[in-house]
């Protein structure tokens, strides 16, 4: 990612996250804390939160880079994922 696209989703980080967007985010956590194999590290706003145990299954990376993608993943479903990873605003690494 070029640091031109960087700052710029930086700069969006800092903006106060709308009330959709955080309810959605929630209920994304909510879900995530149920990740019973495996390991996933969720990076949002300087931010880092872990679900699940290491060692466990896979481990994962998800890099959050706008936060209107927890209303992309909770509303849009799998489409909804799919625009988020092909425009950028979310990035996984295994």
């Amino acid at each position: 990612m070029d640091n031109t696209k960087l700052a710029t989703n930086k700069s969006l980080l800092t903006k106060r996250v709308s009330l959709p967007d955080q309810l959605c985010k929630n209920l994304f956590i909510k879900v995530l804390s149920q990740i019973k194999r495996g390991r996933l590290v969720m990076h949002h706003a300087g931010e880092s939160q872990e679900f699940g145990k290491a060692g466990d299954g896979m481990d994962a990376d998800i890099y959050i880079h706008q936060n209107s993608v927890f209303s992309d993943f909770v509303l849009g479903g799998s489409l909804g994922c799919g625009e988020s990873y092909i425009a950028a605003n979310v990035q996984v690494t295994t």
